[in-house]
């Protein structure tokens, strides 16, 4: 039979058995594939220049990230800051990207509706379109080739799951049948 561990207490090469996932809550699970550590734990280290992790943290990374078989991201709001990218969630770095909906006190939420293109499609339409454009020449940062390669090393690949619209991921390679936008994606047009 197949059995399936949590990362503080695997053992050999296991896999999840059948129905994982399946009516148990969810908890981060790894898989030992036999890969060596240093090499994973050379680019934990090399990203993490500035980060608050210990560096037993960053071996312990290091080493879940080594012997996983599979990379799943989950990633939302934040990950395309350090592209330059605004973070929506809150109103500062909103308005600072479109002073215009700043000075009428619009937040994110107004104007990114159904009944903001109903009421007012022109603004609507220019929010959209002021987004599209910066999205489009917003180069990824360096992270998400990192994560990317990492996912391409793993035998079973990579998956994606986001609140993104921005396309970030798929600038940087990843691959377009893993990835799931939960909110969907600015550079396809549905009809109201």
């Amino acid at each position: 039979s197949q059995a399936h561990t949590s990362c503080s207490t695997r053992t050999a090469r296991q896999k999840p058995e059948a129905g994982y996932g399946s009516g148990r809550p969810w908890r981060v699970r790894c898989w030992k594939s036999g890969r060596p550590k240093n090499r994973a734990r050379r680019r934990v280290r090399r990203v993490s220049n500035n980060a608050s992790m210990s560096p037993d943290q960053f071996d312990h990374a290091a080493d879940l990230i080594s012997q996983a078989d599979a990379l799943i991201v989950a990633a939302g709001a934040g990950m395309g800051v350090d592209s330059g990218l605004p973070d929506f969630r809150g109103k500062d770095g909103f308005w600072k990207a479109y002073p215009a909906l700043g000075r009428e006190q619009l937040d994110f939420y107004r104007i990114a509706c159904p009944e903001a293109f109903r009421a007012h499609p022109q603004r609507a339409w220019g929010f959209y379109g002021h987004r599209l454009k910066l999205y489009r020449e917003t180069q990824p940062h360096v992270g998400f080739g990192i994560l990317n390669r990492w996912g391409e090393n793993m035998p079973l690949g990579c998956a994606v799951f986001t609140s993104n619209i921005d396309g970030q991921f798929q600038k940087t390679g990843f691959a377009a049948s893993a990835m799931q936008e939960c909110h969907g994606s600015i550079h396809h047009l549905q009809c109201l």
